[in-house]
């Protein structure tokens, strides 16, 4: 079966990755970008291999493997789309990017939504969502969330019944073979969460009532984003690593 690589970010990263990639995928034939790279780039790159566009690529090859070279996610996912209108995803691999074609959606296994007492998957509306209870200590509770959300990928890889199987936002396209929380999502108030009186639309503003939410047994939002700022891996993505609020403009300091 032939090989082709698809994309080239430099010719230092090609000669730097292309042992290890032939591991993987075996030694390429050429390599394919798009037709406007094409005339940037000159023949003694790599001179052992040819730089054709993916139709020249597919007349010699027709029946080729295409591995995707791109490291960065963005470039990578780009790529795919652009192979997938030539040939059938189960001809398009990744070899410098962490991503596979199959169902899911922008939400399953990258945002974790946490609450006082559940944590959902998604936040799809009043449909019934598929969710984890939550009792444990928030590490715990971080590491319930990545096992259902591969269990949950997994169940959509091979068509099992799931929540998430009927959801309209749940399609075909190229997702995240890991689960990661890229975003860190709090859907409410948690337990000595206090307002910072600044939404000039609340009536709490006027009457300074709101102090404090009575769950004293749930982390507050201060713990929460504490045991996240402690965990390598979430803070190695840096800037890739978001958190989002919808629960108001509080204060975290606590109130104790």
């Amino acid at each position: 079966m032939a090989v082709v690589f698809y994309g080239m970010e430099s010719r230092d990263f090609i000669k730097k990755n292309l042992k290890k990639w032939s591991m993987i995928s075996g030694n390429p034939e050429v390599f394919t970008l798009k037709d406007a790279s094409l005339k940037k780039i000159k023949k003694k790159t790599i001179s052992e291999y040819d730089f054709v566009s993916v139709d020249e690529a597919l007349r010699r090859y027709p029946d080729a493997e295409f591995w995707i070279t791109h490291s960065k996610e963005s470039k990578a996912v780009a790529a795919g789309i652009n192979l997938l209108k030539k040939m059938p995803p189960n001809k398009i691999h990744f070899l410098g990017a962490d991503i596979e074609y199959r169902k899911g959606c922008s939400r399953l296994g990258k945002s974790f939504h946490y609450s006082r007492d559940a944590i959902p998957m998604c936040t799809m509306g009043n449909r019934k969502r598929p969710y984890i209870k939550t009792s444990d200590s928030i590490f715990e509770t971080i590491t319930q969330w990545q096992d259902y959300s591969k269990k949950l990928i997994y169940a959509n890889q091979i068509g099992s019944p799931n929540r998430c199987l009927d959801c309209p936002v749940n399609k075909y396209g190229f997702w995240h073979r890991t689960t990661s929380a890229r975003n860190l999502f709090f859907l409410q108030s948690l337990s000595d969460d206090s307002c910072n009186f600044r939404c000039i639309y609340c009536h709490s503003v006027a009457k300074r009532t709101w102090t404090h939410l009575k769950n004293a047994d749930s982390p507050s939002t201060c713990d929460v984003l504490r045991q996240f700022s402690e965990m390598k891996e979430y803070v190695d993505m840096e800037e890739k690593f978001t958190i989002s609020f919808a629960n108001g403009e509080f204060c975290v300091n606590t109130l104790r």
